[in-house]
């Protein structure tokens, strides 16, 4: 007996031992439970706000596609504006040939002018200084040509009498004919 009395206490002393040792590996499962519970709420946590990032991206990646879709608008409507200033270039570019020309023609025109007036005012001088002597001239015409239809009209009147004489004459030879 008394071998199982020391038997006894020897399995008591390891009961004891085992005893603690479980207490033991009980404290450290309640930790790790413990701790396997607030690594899962910190799961829970980076889930959630995963989730947050994921509904972030989903609305940052629909504003890309309609900043997308705006820039590919803007870069349309660029375009056409492109179109449109190469147009008003070439149609500026036209005018400007027309400016050219008609300045071209305006400076011919002033040329023109200039020498119109200058013809014009030489034309003056020459009036003014030689009218008396044109009055002159065409009034010593004038005396000749009046002399001329004086002496013509003394002509005519003669001509007229021989015109005259000879129609009497006709008709006289007319009359001695017809008798």
């Amino acid at each position: 007996m008394e071998e199982i009395k020391g038997l006894l206490g020897n399995i008591l002393g390891e009961l004891t031992e085992v005893k603690s040792g479980v207490q033991g590996l009980s404290d450290k499962v309640d930790s790790l439970e413990n701790k396997v519970d607030s690594l899962e709420n910190k799961v829970d946590s980076l889930e959630s706000r995963f989730g947050g990032l994921e509904n972030k991206v989903d609305g940052l990646e629909r504003r890309f596609g309609g900043l997308e879709n705006k820039v590919d608008g803007l870069e349309s409507r660029f375009d056409g504006l492109e179109n449109k200033v190469d147009g008003l270039e070439s149609r500026f570019d036209g005018l400007e040939n027309k400016v050219d020309g008609l300045e071209s023609r305006f400076d011919g025109l002033e040329h023109e002018l200039r020498e119109f007036k200058k013809e014009t005012e030489e034309r003056l001088v020459r009036i003014e200084t030689n009218q008396e002597q044109d009055v002159k001239i065409l009034l010593k015409e004038i005396k000749t040509v009046s002399g001329k239809v004086a002496k013509n009209e003394f002509n005519v009147q003669a001509l007229n009498s021989r015109l005259f004489k000879l129609e009497s004459d006709v008709e006289q030879l007319k009359e001695k004919v017809a008798d």
